[in-house]
């Protein structure tokens, strides 16, 4: 049975017993960064819990985090048993996938606007909106749904970004060329104009908290992703400043604008490699509104050395992504993990019939344009060895790898700007592991030279006489 909303997946995570309620008052700072650290950690190790905080020192509203920092989580999320097994949850995904689009419907009524402030009104600096980890460069929301339209087609986009809190109506928001948004803002500055409208929805049903983090294909639209994703539409409402539809049952919408073309210092931030990233120029939102329900409960995301939730709540999505995409190219790919730090590492698993084969896998992989960004090890095994099973994975590197022929380098390869080896030049080295059994050749003819017909010379001469004439 789908989930209705926030609310109702946190009730759920209640019920089943991953939910620890925080109740006397905690600090911003550090507690709530040191909170989810720890229960990232304990998650590590064997099980930590989803936390809310009820009472947060100097604010009046509830903060919930690390919703989505378990596998066991996120299949709660998508209405399955949370003890489904990692290749079964790849499996699900796989099978919502292809039931896109479930297209949202447009509704006039929301939770979402039972408060509306617009103007003087607005202040951010009601929410709880921490520093997560003692480097960053401010306050930052972290997971925050952002929603922008396509200046040309129209369609909406729906993207994970962070936000630095600046003032009480102004964020920051790095803009990155290769996402969704940053190409939104490009083709806004070339058709000259000045701003590009946006909103955030925060406290969101937990499938589009998934489909945020998604790189699903450029021509979809996350909210139809997200009803695919749930098994039912999402409900959207207009927003109240900006022409673009939120979601309805979302606790909180920020509404505003960014200025195309001005930028302001944003950061540095604990990025998801585990590195705190540079301080940079960005653009910023200027806020016009916001809305909530009554009782709003913020959400937030704790972020730092993997695994925090982060690399949770994308690593499937990730994951099929890119099977999805390159099985198209090579349909002997049998499965595929993202298995480390949102994207960096990634194991394919093959059928092999024949020598060489696994480069074609490669090649396929490495085309999809989520890997190709971010991916810089990739490990290829036979379809007997489960890409989810680290251990069995090792098994295939100790014992059918062979390191004198089984490494590929890719130089001078795109890769991730916030891969931590590569600041501020986003390229550089690609490794691609074989750790497949050797398979014979594919089986050839005996090679013979083709050798003209004899009648050959009297039709040439025949038809260069029939050509003259």
């Amino acid at each position: 049975m789908a989930l209705k909303d926030f609310r109702d997946f946190l009730s759920l995570l209640h019920d089943e017993k991953e939910l620890l309620t925080v109740s006397e008052e905690v600090s911003p700072e550090p507690d709530i960064g040191a909170m989810g650290r720890a229960t990232c950690d304990m998650e590590m190790e064997g099980s930590g819990p989803a936390i809310l905080c009820e009472s947060v020192c100097g604010y009046k509203i509830p903060l919930a985090f690390c919703l989505h920092a378990s596998n066991r989580r996120v299949a709660l999320s998508l209405g399955l048993k949370k003890d489904t097994p990692l290749k079964s949850l790849f499996r699900e995904f796989c099978d919502r996938w292809d039931r896109y689009p479930v297209k949202p419907v447009v509704v006039d009524d929301a939770p979402c606007k039972e408060v509306i402030k617009k103007g003087p009104q607005v202040d951010l600096t009601e929410f709880p909106i921490v520093r997560w980890n003692s480097g960053d460069g401010g306050p930052y929301i972290c997971k925050g749904s952002i929603i922008t339209k396509d200046p040309e087609t129209g369609n909406h986009n729906v993207g994970l970004y962070r936000m630095q809190l600046k003032d009480r109506d102004r964020l920051g928001i790095p803009v990155v060329p290769a996402h969704d948004i940053g190409r939104h803002y490009q083709k806004a500055q070339e058709m000259g104009k000045k701003e590009l409208e946006v909103a955030v929805a925060i406290g969101n049903d937990p499938a589009l908290s998934i489909a945020s983090c998604s790189p699903i294909p450029p021509e979809w639209e996350e909210y139809s992703f997200a009803g695919a994703l749930k098994g039912g539409p999402l409900s959207l409402v207009k927003a109240e400043t900006v022409d673009l539809l939120v979601p309805a049952t979302s606790e909180i919408i920020i509404e505003g604008k960014i200025a195309v073309g001005k930028t302001a210092v944003e950061g540095p931030f604990g990025e998801f490699p585990g590195y705190y990233s540079h301080t940079r120029r960005a653009p910023e939102i200027e806020v016009s509104a916001i809305t909530h329900r009554k009782d709003p409960i913020f959400e937030g995301l704790y972020i730092g050395v993997p695994w925090t939730e982060c690399d949770w709540i994308s690593h499937m999505a990730n994951s099929v992504c890119v099977y999805k995409e390159a099985k198209q190219l090579a349909p002997e790919l049998e499965s595929f993990n993202l298995a480390s730090s949102w994207c960096l590492v990634g194991i394919a698993s093959m059928k092999k019939r024949y020598a060489g084969q696994d480069k074609k896998v490669m090649s396929a992989i490495l085309a999809t344009p989520h890997a190709s960004y971010g991916m810089k090890v990739l490990f290829i095994v036979d379809h007997d060895v489960d890409p989810f099973n680290l251990d069995q994975v090792l098994w295939a590197l100790a014992t059918r790898f062979d390191a004198g022929s089984g490494v590929t380098f890719i130089n001078e390869a795109t890769m991730n700007p916030l891969d931590p080896i590569a600041p501020g030049k986003a390229y550089g080295t690609k490794m691609v592991l074989n750790l497949t059994e050797p398979k014979p050749p594919q089986p050839l003819p005996p090679i013979g030279i083709v050798r003209p017909p004899p009648e050959s010379g009297r039709w040439r001469q025949a038809l260069q006489e029939r050509w003259k004439s």
